[in-house]
């Protein structure tokens, strides 16, 4: 009927902000990727960025944190949190203070939370669950001053070389 078209095409002029995800065509996310200047190739261009925290599907502890520090994604995060959250291998390249760390790191904690929630309360003691390796004790440093706020009530240990093994190992044995 002339009505349903009226309305299809209501919805087809809606801008990509005004829909639900489940409205948004294949051009909507063309055109979200566009106004945040994203671009993907290989495996996982079909996966859709974030449009905000809420649309993550996090453990309800990072998003609160998330929404309480951040307005909304940056462009990396847009699309890199989804892309890890389906296990996607992904390289993301962005300027210095973008926010990669955070895209990085808030889908590993969130994994982590689900380990946690299914398993016994000791399941710290049979970890570590993630590693990240990074070149510098200097990004060692920064990555744990941005990640601690989030992981408040998860174990974490920095190895760092220069300091002692024993210290280090120490830290590990308490679990991680």
């Amino acid at each position: 009927s002339s009505a349903t078209r009226g309305t299809r095409l209501q919805e087809r002029d809606k801008h990509w902000t005004e829909k639900h995800v489940h409205e948004m065509t294949e051009r909507d996310w063309r055109i979200v990727r566009e106004d945040f200047n994203i671009s993907i190739q290989g495996a996982g261009h079909n996966i859709p960025p974030l449009r905000s925290w809420q649309e993550g599907r996090l453990a309800p502890e990072i998003e609160r944190y998330l929404v309480s520090k951040f307005e909304e994604p940056t462009p990396i995060q847009r699309q890199v949190i989804p892309l890890a959250m389906h296990s996607i291998d992904t390289i993301g390249l962005a300027e210095t203070g973008s926010g990669k760390t955070m895209a990085y790191v808030v889908p590993i904690v969130d994994k982590i939370m689900q380990l946690r929630a299914s398993n016994a309360p000791s399941v710290a003691l049979h970890g570590p669950y993630a590693m990240i390796i990074v070149p510098t004790r200097e990004l060692a440093q920064q990555i744990e001053l941005a990640v601690k706020p989030i992981i408040r009530n998860l174990m974490m240990t920095v190895l760092v070389g220069g300091h002692r093994v024993e210290e280090q190992s120490w830290a590990m044995r308490n679990g991680a």
